[in-house]
């Protein structure tokens, strides 16, 4: 833990337009463009982008609607993003140049709802999501060619699925699920093919929900085992997931990963006897880069959230941070 931890760089606050950030994540694109979710004090919520020290408005929700979930956006100027509306039903839509596209929608009978949590997107402007299938089964999805595609579902494999299905460009789609027998894994569709990246049995730990995918098909993951041990998992080129190594901190829990196409690796975790954190794993060891409770603009953090659409191919993160004193940032790590 000898690194310095780097600065964080606000690029939007609550206060003026803006009253609530929460409890959706910042996405980054591969231009270091950000998207946000944000309930507005004049009413209603919007997607924004925040660059050269702006925040514009790509996509504002009707009277009838809500956006509820994190957006994605990619480096073509792509955004996309769950919504609701006032009758129940769901979608989700897609933006690009100023014009928004319904991709999937549960008023039009395949679907009974859209989510839950946010789609994730690649370059190329394929959409990985969750959804409820008209007969109940939950299923992982795709739009790609302007089909939706659905790539598994419960019933007979599966019993659950948790966290993002997370797709990469050229690189599939990655998703956390229960198969039917307990046993829980990570899973990756890829070419056609449904594939096992890493599995454990029942009884033997607990996988975290969140598995990270990058543009060159590799795949980390968390795991705590059945000692209460918590560790990275990552998995290269087909091969059997190995241990990542973090040095002389022990952790007791990990939410999630996020990978860089570079192959920089991130986690969020809680060290025995510590706090919150997110953490670079870098050559020589760990570099923390956001901690609940470090001083922050006058004031301590509270709270944070980041996910797998949080990082960029270049490794870049943003997050949404909260303060002890009641206000919220955007911000990316410089």
């Amino acid at each position: 833990m000898g690194e310095r931890r780097p600065g964080w760089v606000p690029l939007a606050w609550t206060g003026g337009q803006f009253a609530d950030f929460q409890p959706y994540v910042p996405a980054i694109d591969d231009t270091g463009a950000v998207v946000f979710q944000a309930t507005l004090r004049a009413g209603g919520s919007g997607v924004f982008l925040a660059r050269d020290g702006r925040a514009e408005t790509l996509l504002e929700a009707a009277p009838t609607e809500t956006f509820v979930s994190h957006p994605d956006c990619n480096g073509c100027g792509e955004v996309c993003v769950y919504l609701t509306r006032d009758d129940g039903s769901s979608a989700l839509v897609f933006w690009r140049s100023g014009r928004r596209i319904t991709l999937a929608d549960s008023r039009h009978g395949v679907f009974t709802a859209i989510g839950p949590l946010g789609p994730v997107m690649d370059a190329a402007g394929d959409v990985a999501f969750r959804a409820t299938l008209a007969n109940g089964s939950e299923a992982v999805c795709m739009f790609s060619g302007g089909v939706v595609q659905v790539l598994a579902h419960t019933g007979a494999d599966f019993s659950a699925f948790h966290g993002l299905p997370v797709i990469a460009d050229r690189a599939g789609v990655v998703f956390r699920a229960d198969r039917s027998d307990g046993v829980q894994g990570v899973y990756r569709v890829f070419e056609g093919r449904l594939l096992p990246v890493l599995e454990r049995a029942a009884g033997d730990g607990v996988l975290a929900l969140f598995p990270a995918l990058n543009a060159r098909g590799d795949v980390a993951c968390g795991w705590t085992d059945a000692s209460g041990d918590a560790h990275v998992l990552r998995a290269s080129d087909g091969r059997e997931p190995v241990h990542v190594e973090t040095g002389v901190l022990r952790f007791e829990s990990l939410r999630g990963c996020l990978l860089g196409d570079d192959g920089k690796l991130c986690f969020t975790g809680t060290p025995r006897a510590g706090r919150l954190g997110v953490y670079r794993v870098t050559d020589r060891d760990l570099s923390c880069l956001l901690e609940e409770g470090a001083v922050m603009a006058g004031a301590q953090v509270q709270t944070f959230a980041l996910n797998p659409v949080s990082v960029n191919a270049q490794g870049r993160i943003t997050a949404r941070i909260v303060l002890d004193d009641g206000r919220q940032m955007i911000a990316v790590c410089g």
